[in-house]
């Protein structure tokens, strides 16, 4: 029962309906307080609305799994919102190499990349990601915003459209 929790509430996040996956997690970490993959989902429900919670509950989840690839990109998401870009950056690298294959922390390291504003940087990454996963819709929505940030207005048009194509109901 615990996976298909599990399964659900990662579902609701990406969906971007974290709160939705908080109750869920509470009563799966009730039963099961051990459960490392429910307390990086737990924590990451926070990163948005309470990014230092979501940064000490996501250090204590590392800490008990510091070879999972997704605790530290977890982290590095909720270091990102606390504006601490360096720390954020050596999560997301750590992530990157513990998971070289992974499409998601290569759109992690893009996103910090954008936050820093460095363009050819966030390029890079969004590139690799693309690589991994083609048809990526937010792959191409980063683009844009990267593009629009370095006045690449013409650019940015022709990512948007390819993420609108991909998904017209983003």
């Amino acid at each position: 029962m615990s996976n298909g929790r599990l399964l659900a509430a990662e579902a609701l996040i990406h969906a971007g309906n974290p709160l939705g996956a908080q109750s869920m997690l509470e009563e799966l970490l009730k039963d099961a307080p051990e459960n490392v993959r429910g307390r990086i989902l737990y924590g990451l429900t926070f990163v948005d609305s309470e990014p230092q919670r979501a940064l000490d509950m996501l250090q204590g989840a590392l800490s008990d799994a510091p070879e999972m690839p997704v605790a530290h990109r977890s982290l590095g998401f909720a270091q990102l919102g606390c504006n601490k870009l360096d720390d954020a950056g050596e999560s997301f690298t750590k992530a990157n190499e513990l998971s070289p294959e992974d499409p998601d922390t290569k759109m992690a390291l893009a996103t910090l990349a954008s936050r820093k504003r460095t363009p050819a940087v966030a390029e890079f990454w969004i590139k690799k990601a693309l690589n991994l996963r083609p048809e990526n819709v937010a792959s191409y929505a980063l683009w844009a915003l990267v593009c629009i940030d370095d006045k690449r207005v013409a650019e940015a048009q022709g990512y948007a459209e390819r993420a609108l194509r991909l998904d017209p109901h983003q």
